[in-house]
């Protein structure tokens, strides 16, 4: 599995990609044999990819009113392996939920009506730069998929996940998810 990498000027460099990756890499995208979306981790591939996710549509704003666009809409290694601590202490918690069902049962439901995606309102008073862009399929498995994030990460990692990052609700209470893709 390989983790995409969105580098800021400035940041250390990404890591090397694993000889499976660069084999199943393209130009802007490929797919692991469990479906899992791959993006090259060179700037000049990942730059229009980044460009849309993170710099290219409309901000969402802190809990101050303070607007902050994608770059800042981040969760740190940590909080996913909180987030994930959190789900399997639900008793409610289905160890077999699909991310769709995530973002649809638990995001939406502890976002809405904040105009926030999960990431900014969990970092509200205090938006996290994102140091690695990591794409999913809505069908995968939530706890897998955070599991290898967190595995294959360094404790300074933060990351742009779409289904944490964006606000998801659709609710006109904060940008739509097209507006804040720039579409």
């Amino acid at each position: 599995w390989l983790k995409c990498s969105f580098q800021p000027p400035g940041r250390r460099a990404a890591p090397r990609r694993t000889r499976r990756a660069r084999r199943l890499a393209s130009p802007m995208c490929a797919k692991s044999e469990t479906g899992r979306t791959l993006l090259p981790d060179g700037p000049e591939d990942v730059e229009a990819t980044a460009a849309v996710a993170l710099l290219g549509g409309a901000p969402q704003n802190d809990a101050q009113g303070v607007p902050r666009w994608g770059e800042h809409w981040g969760m740190s290694r940590q909080q996913l392996d909180d987030l994930l601590c959190r789900l399997r202490d639900d008793p409610h918690w289905d160890r077999g939920t699909s991310m769709y069902t995530f973002v649809r049962d638990y995001v939406k439901e502890w976002t809405r009506g904040t105009g926030m995606g999960y990431a900014l309102l969990t970092n509200s008073h205090a938006p996290l730069e994102v140091t690695r862009m990591v794409s999913h399929t809505w069908a995968e498995n939530v706890e897998e998929f955070l599991e290898q994030v967190i595995k294959s990460s360094r404790p300074g990692d933060v990351f742009f996940i779409c289904a944490f990052s964006l606000y998801q609700c659709e609710d006109k209470e904060g940008p739509t998810i097209a507006e804040q893709i720039g579409m």
